[in-house]
């Protein structure tokens, strides 16, 4: 497709360039309106997993030795769908779910903050 301006000619080219565009994105969006145009972000990608894939995901948070390699198998066995070890990692993180053997610290008392503030002061002295 070429259009006349006064003195120049716009080529798929001219306008790839002018766009930062490929030409074959050009020519593929040649008849669209500008709103067509738009990218849609923040859409994320499409949701692979099922909702009994999410199921036996939750199922198998707390139970010892539930790698994310077996729930992927378990998975496979049970709905017959192929899914990544590393989906199902990021399924957990998303759900919030922690390993079974991660233990959250305790915070600090107020009984050990005056004790090691007396250990300072005894030191100190």
């Amino acid at each position: 497709m070429i259009a006349r301006t006064e003195d120049s000619f716009i080529t798929r080219r001219w306008i790839s360039e002018k766009l930062r565009r490929s030409e074959r994105w050009v020519q593929q969006h040649w008849n669209k309106t500008t709103e067509e145009c738009y990218t849609q972000f923040g859409s994320g990608r499409p949701e692979i997993l099922t909702q009994d894939s999410k199921d036996i995901i939750t199922s198998a948070n707390g139970i010892s030795g539930s790698s994310c390699r077996k729930v992927t198998r378990e998975i496979s066995e049970k709905t017959g769908q192929r899914v990544c070890h590393v989906t199902v990692y990021r399924e957990r993180y998303r759900q919030g779910l922690k390993p079974f053997h991660v233990i959250a610290k305790p915070l600090k008392t107020n009984t050990q903050i005056e004790d090691r503030k007396w250990l300072a002061k005894f030191v100190a002295d």
